[in-house]
């Protein structure tokens, strides 16, 4: 009998072959073209087209990207997996289920065999071998393109060297200057050439980000101690792309979106080959090889700065054509979404179910894209931070965002009242009321404005502002039936939600709050005036908003600018709003430009202040570097050896200390002869018996190389002169014969690895080796009671981390046991990114808010807050899937409330729900947590009752019926009994 295949046996899904084009990226750094060649239902085989390149292990994370071509239209999909299985052929990578529409789009994409990125024509889609024409195509544009490019910037080159203000700035004399200008018309062919090629040669839209990051971390960027000319250059260099980054940095953005949807690949991956990065970076190398005066490279790089300015927005809209007659829009793109794979089994009812109005419940769920501010430059070796990538301006999509989670949730609460609604004529109709006009809206809230008592009426703007009108009725018969329009209501509802976003943000000192509370109301009337308060990036009332917070460091400090505390110009300028910019919003734009010229001073001095933390450690990072260096070089030397007394006392006297200068100075020569000296020593005293007769007149010479050098750093002439006296004893000996003095030998022990704090969890060490410069925390030290602070500098030799207050100043210096111990105890809690402006903060923190809302109503009954009829199904669904294993016997309930009609006609529809709710509440504490209980329709309800018998099942129903009986709703000053009909299944 042949024994079974086990292998087979446990096989539980079916293989499904399809040829997918696809990229694969692993834990955001390193992209991978691949084909998928095999799919079930929780697996992908993959096909690797550069598996010579990768490095790949089983147990990494990695995300799976690919478009497919559906019944209607293109759609990307991806996938968040885990590689399980390397082999020579290709790897395979494990999921959770897949969804419908993925293994749809699989299965009919077996055809296509292409990643295609979206275009203006649904017929044309881009495959691999169409991205090499692409490349090839851009590559012929930059050698025609750029060899006029650089011809103009030598022309821009004379111009500027010839002025005379350069010239008394840069230049010493007029030779120099002349003298720089004849190397340029010599060399002028190679260095169009050489920059050119360097351009187009090797070119790659994708980036490693850790590639970038070392790139940033470049020694020729970093502050040296003793190189003052290299730091001078790298801080006219950076002042150049910083600059040219701001001019350029919508078009930056546009073509980076563009360059996604032509080669596939996610944003955050994606490289600009002609950002002026790049192109100011092959510019430096080139200049820098026939040209080494700092002075004289500023004036070239302002020469660059003037072609860049005047001809680059030629070569990007060549590009941009370019890149549109490859499959990108030809107007302005819009950021890929991703489709992420969401199991039916696992999210499916949470995340793609059906508004009772038809449509797909909206996923917000897309790639982090990362684009490259020219703050950054400002930092030398700053690593890539949060605070330093780019997003489309939050107010871009917040309209967009909140409209339709308006609508959604409109949708839904239109269809849960159309299911109250009761036959006939019970509920009178509210269309038709009239509606509030803008001029009595504002009058309202200039009313509320000049009153004193703000604090007893309600804070949501919509029954603020209906108290208000009520009060101003009067004798009006039709005034008291008013209500809001659509339009105002939606804008009264987001204002709400906004304002107390900004309430709510934790590290919002009293001070502020209070501005914002006595200009809540001229905000809120110029939400009615001026929907583009909530749309636009740029509204001076948004950036006052911005401002005033980014001020609030110095409000508390009581700070003086320019003879002026700005407390007191702050206390002015919000009087002067609260009491005029209702009848006068045009005084919010005249507030944010007198707050200007308090606030960029401030915002000036905190970046100096940050540079200078950060040049102080970049500094020490060098020296340390050295030192650790020559460390290990004398360790492989003596470390676990017992080596003569007197070359230790050497090297602590100076030696050392001179090779770490020569590490400084990257002097290799001088440095190998100083090792040459500490190697002899050691060869001379362990054969110190045989040592030759002729050797002496050698070692007499290398005595004196020592005494004379050491004396450059040993200040201590006793200190010398008692080592070269050591030495010469001991290896030369004194009298005739010779006679060496004993030596005294030491053990050296070789330096032990601190060992980790054995109290603090593997995960916050590994939480701190994530973290990078910009993070922001809270210390609820004692001196720094829950004070924001940012992390503004990591080191690599020591590991610390060092925090600076708002302001720019040091306030902490953390080695990596430490900050990993009080982030494990709390007193250390990371915070949202300060530095991103305040109103956007409370805009994304407001519709988070309101797309966990959304979530929550497509599933639940907004009245009595039970799972409605669809969310029951799923979960009887769900149940029913995990009982069929199950040996116990479950119960599923329905409920009926009589005489609901009778209630709701004397309570009205508020009485109905109030009755709802009481009822509901008896069903869910009766019930628990072992019970599920939903709301069926208006008057009806259903549950389950697991793990019981049909007669156990059958108490807990007569239980429930005869509680909810006893149970009397009152109303006003009526009361009613509630009867109720049951039945079991």
């Amino acid at each position: 009998m042949a024994t079974p295949n086990k292998t087979s046996e446990k096989r539980r899904f079916k293989r499904h072959g399809t040829n997918v084009e696809a990229v694969m990226a692993i834990g955001d750094k390193t992209s991978i073209q691949c084909v998928i060649l095999d799919f079930c239902e929780q697996g992908l085989f993959l096909q690797l087209k550069q598996p010579a390149v990768v490095g790949l292990q089983k147990g990494k994370n990695a995300k799976i990207y690919f478009s497919a071509q559906t019944e209607s239209t293109k759609e990307y999909f991806q996938i968040d997996a885990q590689v399980a299985r390397l082999a020579d052929d290709g790897i395979g990578v494990v999921f959770d289920n897949i969804s419908d529409s993925m293994f749809t789009a699989l299965t009919q994409s077996t055809s296509v065999g292409s990643i295609a990125a979206y275009s203006n024509n649904p017929r044309f889609f881009l495959t691999s071998s169409n991205q090499e024409i692409f490349k090839d195509a851009f590559r012929n544009m930059l050698i025609n393109s750029l060899p006029v490019f650089m011809r103009e910037f030598f022309n821009d080159a004379e111009d500027e060297l010839e002025k005379p203000p350069a010239f008394a700035e840069n230049f010493k004399d007029v030779a120099a200057q002349t003298n720089l200008i004849s190397v340029l018309r010599m060399n002028k062919d190679s260095l169009i050439a050489n920059f050119c090629d360097a351009i187009t040669s090797g070119m790659n839209f994708t980036v490693d980000k850790d590639e970038a990051r070392k790139a940033s971390e470049a020694p020729e960027s970093s502050l040296s101690l003793v190189e003052k000319e290299t730091f001078e250059d790298w801080l006219n260099y950076s002042t150049l792309i910083r600059k040219v980054n701001t001019q350029f940095k919508n078009q930056l953005y546009q073509l980076e979106l563009k360059i996604s949807y032509v080669t596939c690949f996610p944003r955050y991956l994606i490289r600009n080959p002609i950002s002026p990065e790049q192109l100011c970076e092959c510019f430096r190398k080139e200049i820098a090889s026939i040209e080494e005066s700092t002075a004289a490279k500023k004036s070239l790089y302002r020469a660059f700065q003037t072609t860049l300015t005047d001809h680059l927005p030629s070569l990007y809209k060549a590009f941009d054509q370019l890149l549109a007659e490859h499959g990108a829009p030809s107007n302005n793109a819009q950021d890929i979404v991703w489709k992420k794979n969401y199991p039916t089994n696992t999210k499916q009812d949470a995340f793609t179910e059906n508004f009772s109005s038809g449509r797909n419940l909206p996923t917000f769920d897309n790639d982090a894209s990362f684009y490259p501010e020219s703050s950054d430059l400002l930092s030398p070796s700053a690593p890539p931070s949060r605070q330093a990538t780019y997003h489309p301006p939050v107010t871009q999509t917040a309209s967009k965002l909140f409209n339709l989670i308006s609508q959604s949730l409109a949708a839904n609460q239109t269809s849960m009242a159309n299911l109250a609604q009761p036959a006939g004529n019970e509920i009178p109709s509210q269309f038709g009321e009239p509606e509030y006009s803008s001029d009595e809206l504002l009058s309202a809230l200039t009313t509320l404005q000049a009153s004193r008592a703000l604090q007893q009426l309600p804070q949501d703007a919509s029954n603020l502002l209906k108290t208000q009108l009520n009060e101003s009725a009067g004798s009006s018969p039709y005034f008291g039936t008013k209500t809001f329009s659509s339009a105002d209501k939606t804008k009264l509802d987001v204002y709400d939600q906004l304002f107390q976003a900004l309430l709510d943000e934790s590290v919002l000192t009293p001070s502020i709050k209070t501005y914002l509370e006595n200009i809540k109301l001229p905000l809120m009337a110029l939400t009615i005036q001026d929907p583009n308060f909530l749309d636009s990036e740029n509204h001076p009332a948004r950036n006052l908003l911005n401002q005033l917070f980014s001020l609030e460091s110095a409000v508390n400090q009581n700070k003086v600018i320019k003879n002026t505390q700005i407390k007191q110009v702050l206390d002015q300028l919000v009087s002067r709003i609260a009491q005029g910019s209702i009848n006068n919003p045009d005084i919010f734009a005249k507030a944010n430009e007198e707050l200007k010229e308090i606030s960029v001073p401030v915002a000036r001095a905190k970046d100096v202040n940050i540079r200078r933390v950060i040049e102080i450690y970049e500094g020490k990072q060098k020296l340390e570097k050295a030192r650790q260096n020559i460390q290990n070089k004398i360790a492989s030397r003596i470390a676990g050896k017992t080596v003569p007394g007197i070359i230790q006392h050497l090297l602590d006297s100076g030696w050392q200390h001179l090779l770490v200068m020569t590490e400084l100075n990257e002097d290799v020569a001088s440095q190998q002869r100083f090792l040459e000296v500490i190697d002899e020593l050691l060869a001379w005293y362990a054969d110190l018996e045989q040592l030759p007769e002729e050797q002496f007149s050698v070692i007499e010479i290398e005595l004196d190389f020592i005494s004379n050098t050491l004396n450059t750093v040993c200040t201590n002439a006793f200190i010398h002169g008692k080592i070269i006296d050591e030495l010469r004893d001991t290896l030369l000996g004194k009298g005739m014969p010779r006679v060496r003095k004993p030596i005294d030998k030491t053990f050296i022990e070789p330096k032990a690895k601190e060992p980790p704090n054995e109290f603090i969890s593997d995960r916050w060490y590994l939480e701190v080796d994530q973290l990078t410069t910009g993070d922001w925390f809270t210390f609820s030290l004692e001196k720094e009671s829950f004070e924001p602070l940012k992390l503004v500098w990591i080191g690599e030799i020591p590991r610390n981390f060092v925090f600076v207050n708002r302001d720019g100043y040091k306030k902490q210096e953390l080695a990596r046991n430490e900050l990993a111990e009080l982030l494990q105890s709390g007193v250390v809690t990371q915070i949202e990114n300060l530095d991103e402006p305040l109103m956007d903060r409370a805009t994304t923190s407001m519709l988070q808010q309101m797309q966990e809302k959304l979530i929550h109503s497509v599933s639940h009954d907004p009245v009595t807050n039970l799972p409605n009829r669809k969310r029951f199904i799923n979960l009887l669904k769900e149940r029913i899937t995990r009982f069929q294993s199950s040996q116990y016997e479950h119960v599923l309930g329905y409920l009926e409330i009589e005489d609901f009609r009778i209630i709701t006609n004397v309570c009205g529809s508020l009485g109905g729900d109030q009755l709802l709710t009481q009822v509901a509440q008896l069903l869910d504490q009766t019930l628990g947590k072992d019970g599920i209980v939903s709301r069926l329709g208006d008057k009806t309800f259903g549950f389950l009752l697991k793990n019981v018998t049909p007669d156990e099942g059958h108490e807990t129903a007569k239980h429930i019926r005869d509680l909810i009986n006893k149970t009397s709703f009152a109303w006003d000053d009526k009361s009613f009994t509630i009867s109720v009909c049951m039945g079991l299944v």
